[in-house]
């Protein structure tokens, strides 16, 4: 419910005109959630960006020869965040200026060359 919550607060106070949703598609949710962000799609009235990594977690864990736990996300990372970031830095340029950090100070993602 907080993503709702969010996206529920976002138009309330900049309005549905000015909300764009963003959804990271790792093609394998439950369909439950992909009934719910259309429900929640079409209750808002707003738009939807979904990105898409072009792979599965699965397909990622072949492919890095690792299988992510709860140490290593690399399905999180690659799947999501990444997209995410690189969709909104592609639109807004927000990410080369705000260096997303670690809880080290270190660089959290090398994304950008």
């Amino acid at each position: 419910m907080g993503s709702f919550a969010e996206a529920k607060s976002c138009v309330d106070r900049y309005g549905k005109e000015n909300t764009l949703l963003l959804f990271a598609d790792v093609r394998m949710e439950d369909p439950d959630l992909y009934r719910f962000i259309d429900d929640v799609v079409d209750f808002l009235g707003v738009e939807l960006k979904v990105l898409d990594a072009g792979k599965t977690p699965w397909e990622l864990f072949k492919e890095r020869k690792f299988i992510g736990n709860h140490l290593v996300d690399i399905c999180s990372s690659k799947l999501k965040r990444e997209p995410l970031i690189k969709y909104i830095d592609e639109m807004y340029g927000m990410f080369k200026e705000l260096p997303l950090l670690d809880y080290k100070g270190e660089p959290l993602l090398n994304i950008f060359g």
